[in-house]
């Protein structure tokens, strides 16, 4: 993609020295030491630069505030051209110059693309920024997720912890394992582009559907199966054995044609005589077998003319029995997860 040129501006840069003795005050003027006070503090701060009516100056310039947001993240500046670039991605782009210095000073660079893993530094102060962006993420997601797919998986009380561990891994420190197809040894825990908030382009997006897209692998409002098996949400609650991304066998009701988990169409009408189709169905998020709920690992014949799985598929069995919906035999096993029934009756 073609790079839009460097917008000249015809005020010199912004006094950062100036700056910095006001910001040092905001950043140590919390009343707390987690993110959330300080996140608070920020916002008063952000308040404040956004207006200077208090001393009739008016409100400051987009170089003039993206200046203020930065000297409050570090106390390093920008180049000139970093500088200029940002101004221009903020007049181009509409992305907010605070969601830049943020970025910026948690090892982002406007120009060059990533900055070597060595280099990044970030500041308790943009950290708890990045924090908070992950929190509100996250409080979507399980949302979502209990919404979407019925599964409420992820306790409020984690909530906190898991923000703190994805705000630290946004910043080129990812470790959950995730790499790109092809990676033949990158020598990093992860090098998934996604999960790493130095190959941010904020030409295609903003600060926070990029941060949505590494929380639940996606910038939409919606649970994906297979996109949200590669978010850092999904990688941790499945190392904590809590979700699963896997194959599930769901019916298929030759009456009505509804796709359903479980033994019957739950459509109230005449069941059909013979067998009912079961077929796989990918990228499903499901919870293990345990306490009388989850699901199971099982291994099933795979017709492959008509896709119908069936009977057991025993490793000592050389063929399998011919498929009872269209008398074919089987030329495959699968391994399918399927929902657990209860271990005691439900009958009253």
């Amino acid at each position: 993609m073609t790079m839009p040129v460097l917008r000249e501006i015809d005020r010199p840069l912004p006094d950062y020295d100036r700056l910095r003795s006001a910001a040092t005050v905001w950043r140590r003027g919390g009343t707390g030491i987690d993110w959330q006070h300080q996140h608070e503090a920020y916002l008063g701060y952000l308040a404040a630069c956004l207006d200077d009516r208090a001393t009739g100056l008016g409100a400051p310039a987009p170089d003039e505030l993206l200046a203020r947001a930065v000297v409050y993240f570090t106390d390093a500046f920008p180049s000139p051209d970093e500088h200029l670039e940002m101004v221009n991605i903020h007049s181009l782009t509409g992305a907010n110059v605070y969601d830049l210095a943020l970025a910026w000073a948690v090892g982002w660079n406007p120009i060059r693309g990533p900055r070597p893993a060595t280099d990044v530094r970030p500041t308790e102060p943009a950290l708890f920024a990045l924090i908070e962006q992950a929190g509100a993420s996250i409080a979507v997601t399980t949302r979502l997720l209990a919404e979407n797919t019925g599964l409420a998986v992820v306790d409020r009380d984690d909530h906190g912890s898991l923000a703190a561990l994805f705000g630290l891994s946004i910043t080129g420190r990812c470790d959950c394992g995730h790499h790109v197809r092809g990676c033949t040894g990158c020598g990093r825990g992860c090098c998934f582009r996604d999960h790493d908030l130095r190959t941010w382009d904020p030409y295609r997006c903003h600060l926070r559907p990029f941060v949505d897209q590494a929380v639940r692998g996606t910038a939409q409002r919606r649970i994906m199966g297979g996109a949200f098996a590669a978010s850092m949400l999904f990688r941790a609650l499945e190392r904590e054995g809590s979700l699963l991304c896997r194959t599930v066998e769901w019916g298929r009701c030759d009456v009505c044609g509804r796709a359903f988990e479980g033994m019957s169409c739950p459509e109230p009408h005449p069941r059909p005589a013979g067998s009912v189709r079961r077929e796989p169905r990918k990228n499903q998020l499901i919870r293990p077998a345990g306490d009388d709920r989850g699901h199971l690992p099982l291994q099933r014949w795979l017709c492959t003319e008509c896709h119908h799985l069936f009977g057991v598929a025993s490793a000592r069995d050389a063929e399998g029995p011919h498929c009872p919906r269209c008398a074919r035999p089987p030329r495959r096993r699968m391994t399918v997860w399927s929902r657990s029934l209860p271990s005691h009756s439900q009958v009253g």
